[in-house]
């Protein structure tokens, strides 16, 4: 029995070239990539981040008032009102799954792929971003805005480093360490 094709690469990874065989890519073109996919997952995690924070501002006030609600109303169970909440907020954090791509969570066998999360939310919306940027639409400029911006940051990160590099190399008080040897010398006798 033949055993099942992989699945291809994400439309993230390297796009096929002549004939569906993958494109050998170059250095730069790896650099870039990998660059826009730091870009692309700070920000995805930064997003449920924020989505987090939310969360507990709305949960703070929703616990007290639960709490309150089961001593008012709760008979012999208080405790369910606090629960209700507390399953709820046990959900949101399934669906955020704060840490799914560290998890990889979608490359386990036990994932359920109809499972709507945060994730699959972000790559529909990445997904509409790269069908823009293929029509050559205003996300196709940004890129490349944004490349060429950070193509400067890094030279001018990479020539700061060396000016860095340089001074460190140099002496500050070149009088100092001329002097220094003789001080040496002279605090051994």
């Amino acid at each position: 029995m033949a055993q099942p094709e992989p699945e291809p690469p994400p439309s993230s990874e390297v796009s096929p070239g002549p004939g569906g065989l993958p494109a050998i890519e170059t250095p730069e073109e790896e650099r870039k990539r990998n660059r826009w996919l730091l870009i692309r997952e700070t920000l995805a995690f930064q997003a449920k981040m924020l989505l987090e924070g939310t969360r507990d501002l709305l949960l703070v006030p929703l616990t007290l008032l639960a709490a309150a609600l089961g001593l008012a109303v709760g008979g012999a169970r208080p405790q369910r009102f606090l629960f209700d909440v507390m399953r709820t907020g046990r959900r949101f954090d399934r669906w955020l799954a704060l840490f799914g791509p560290v998890e990889h969570e979608f490359d386990s066998p036990r994932a359920d792929p109809e499972r709507q999360t945060a994730d699959s939310y972000l790559q529909r919306f990445e997904q509409v971003l790269i069908e823009q940027h293929e029509r050559g639409g205003i996300t196709t400029q940004v890129k490349q805005k944004v490349d060429d911006l950070l193509d400067g940051l890094e030279k001018t990160a990479s020539t700061t480093q060396r000016h860095v590099a340089q001074h460190f190399e140099t002496p500050a008080h070149p009088e100092r360490e001329a002097d220094a040897p003789e001080e040496k010398a002279g605090g051994a006798n």
